[in-house]
């Protein structure tokens, strides 16, 4: 499944407390799923409301009926999108991206299009694009189609990037044996990638078609046997059963949603609720529950993100490593409520003694960087991507800017830092497609009473058009640590495209610290930073290009730049004309557009560059920013 189902991530620790202890006493540390079982509880009233400000006395945890203390509580609240914001505010995510989001909830969206006649394809749509828009502001969501899987996009917090993979969703119908082994096996894989991904809020929404086809095959031979055929109602089930099992493990609440909405069974009923019971009466074991038979996905959604928002995180130790399920049970000493939680676990297995290790046996630390399916938030990292076109050439590159920062010695002493960088690229089938590794080697002089000393790398890939997730990873040879922080972008046909936008690259004086010295001056004559955070002394400046591809002369075009406040009024206007004749042989111009931050009150931002031409569809990127108080 791409790089999603590709990626596999170490077992990590995590800190837990009991709830009884006192703040000051040091955490005890437990590893997630062996040791301590943690399960994500959300208590609701009689009006399907979260019931908040329980206590971890209030809980009574049972493991095949025996009470088990509770070692770990926590309440926890997702926030929800903010209605009052302007729609940009909501909508354009920061062209900055960092690894250390507070990625509270992780929701996996599983449209199951192999499965889904042609009919139904505008509502599964539809139910894909709300469940995008009750994303909150930390919740980063990922899409899988389990017919066309080339389709699929990991996860982002971005809502454009997310609702373009919804839309490119066409009907990959199968026959129906065909169908239910796409989608079944595709689901389990999509969960089992979650298995090593702790203390996160995690859900997978499944948007489905038909799960269970009719009988084929010998269906005399026994339940689970590969001659009675795939589609076989004991081999689904058995699958099915494996979802729950995984989902369980891997405390992943899984939800299905059927796109029919409210239809009669009976004969030429093409897509029923009945077509997903299979699933559907399972679905509540791991805490999820089924939208069938309904028009009304909007509020059924909106109860999924109300559960799976606010809820308590228990955590009890278990004395079981055998490998077996077992059951458990959740219960509130409160009157009329309903718990949601999973219904038991997979104990561990008794570890094996570790194998002596080689020399080629342990990855390297940038290779354990970018192997998970999220980043690795050791290091602090920021990165900007922005293509350029590459001349003569018909691929393009992307010019990199990577944040990174060190903790200032106490006795403000400077820092030489060393630092290897990896760049990697994968297209859309999670195939690898370009790579670049570096060193950085620069000297870092703190200020008085600065905490952390900030500094940039730059970094480039040769990349043909297309869309890629770009992974990046660092390892500090002075902190001993490793970082990792992913991208994902877009770039366009430069010289075919009738008329396209570089990336746009941000320019700060004073600048930060960076290196490789000039690395990036051949592509764009600024120094690029990360920084989107501006002090009114600040001088900052937008740089980007303009192309005309295709056979066409080039024509005039109209370059504009606006800035909107967060109340979404203008509050800067601008615009220029590129003739034709500034194209040159190289179809492109230039431009350096003064950002006013000095004459903006604090607050955010959106910067907005624009391209339009006669004849040719117009261009657009923004850039989120924010002016501090002087």
């Amino acid at each position: 499944m791409r790089v999603l189902a590709a990626s596999t991530a170490g077992l990590l620790a995590i800190s837990v407390v009991a709830a009884q202890e006192p703040a000051q006493q040091p955490l005890p540390r437990f590893r997630t799923g062996v040791d301590v079982v943690l399960l994500d509880v959300t208590v609701l009233d009689k009006a399907r409301r979260p019931v908040r400000g329980l206590t971890a006395s209030d809980f009574t945890i049972l493991e095949e009926g025996s009470p088990q203390p509770i070692v770990s509580f926590e309440e926890l609240d997702a926030p929800e999108p903010d209605g009052s914001l302007v729609p940009w505010m909501r909508e354009v995510a920061p062209d900055v991206r960092t690894n250390t989001d507070d990625h509270r909830r992780l929701v996996l969206i599983v449209l199951n299009d192999a499965a889904i006649p042609f009919q139904f394809t505008r509502d599964v749509k539809e139910i894909g694009r709300k469940v995008v828009d009750h994303l909150g502001p930390s919740d980063h969501a990922a899409i899988v189609f389990t017919g066309r899987n080339s389709r699929s996009q990991d996860f982002t917090s971005d809502r454009r990037v997310l609702r373009e993979a919804i839309d490119r969703s066409v009907d990959a119908s199968m026959p129906p044996e065909l169908a239910a082994k796409y989608g079944l096996r595709t689901t389990q894989r999509a969960v089992q990638a979650l298995l090593d991904i702790p203390h996160r809020r995690k859900a997978l929404i499944y948007v489905g078609g038909t799960l269970v086809p009719p009988l084929s095959g010998n269906t005399s031979a026994p339940i689970g046997s590969s001659s009675r055929g795939y589609g076989a109602e004991g081999d689904a089930a058995y699958d099915i059963q494996q979802i729950i099992k995984h989902a369980q493990r891997a405390n992943v609440t899984v939800y299905t949603a059927s796109p029919a909405g409210l239809q009669a069974p009976g004969p030429g009923t093409q897509l029923s609720d009945l077509s997903l019971d299979a699933l559907n009466n399972q679905v509540n074991e791991t805490g999820g529950f089924a939208i069938s038979n309904t028009n009304n996905f909007d509020a059924q959604i909106r109860q999924i993100f109300r559960e799976t928002g606010s809820y308590y995180l228990l955590g009890f130790q278990s004395a079981h490593a055998d490998g077996k399920f077992r059951r458990i049970e959740v219960k509130v000493n409160r009157r009329d409520v309903t718990v949601r939680t999973r219904n038991g676990y997979t104990a561990a297995r008794p570890e094996k003694e570790p194998r002596r290790a080689r020399g080629d046996d342990t990855p390297l630390p940038l290779a354990k960087a970018v192997a998970g399916i999220l980043p690795t938030p050791d290091m602090p990292m920021r990165v900007v991507v922005a293509p350029f076109a590459g001349p003569g050439k018909d691929t393009a590159t992307a010019a990199i800017v990577l944040g990174l920062q060190h903790p200032a010695p106490r006795d403000g002493t400077r820092i030489v830092e060393k630092v290897d960088v990896m760049s990697r690229a994968f297209d859309a089938d999670g195939r690898p497609r370009g790579w670049f590794r570096q060193v950085a080697q620069l000297t870092l002089r703190p200020a008085e009473g600065v905490t952390d000393a900030k500094y940039e790398v730059f970094s480039k890939l040769e990349l043909r058009p297309g869309r890629y997730q770009l992974r990046f990873a660092v390892h500090s040879g002075s902190l001993g640590k490793s970082g990792s922080v992913y991208h994902h972008v877009e770039v366009p046909d430069f010289t075919k495209r009738p008329l396209t936008l570089s990336g746009v690259l941000i320019s700060v004086d004073p600048p930060l610290p960076g290196a490789p010295k000039d690395f990036l001056t051949s592509l764009a004559p600024v120094a690029p930073t990360t920084q989107r955070s501006f002090s009114p002394e600040n001088r900052v400046t937008a740089f980007f290009r303009v192309y005309q591809g295709g056979r066409k002369p080039p024509g005039e075009v109209l370059i504009t730049t606006t800035i909107v406040n967060e109340e979404d009024r203008e509050v800067f206007s601008a615009s220029d004309t590129a003739a034709p004749e500034e194209f040159g042989t190289a179809r492109a111009v230039e431009r350096r557009i003064e950002v006013p931050v000095g004459g903006l009150a604090p607050g955010a931002y959106l910067l907005r560059i624009g391209a339009a031409a006669a004849d040719r569809p117009s261009q657009a990127h923004e850039v989120r920013f924010v002016v501090r108080e002087r």
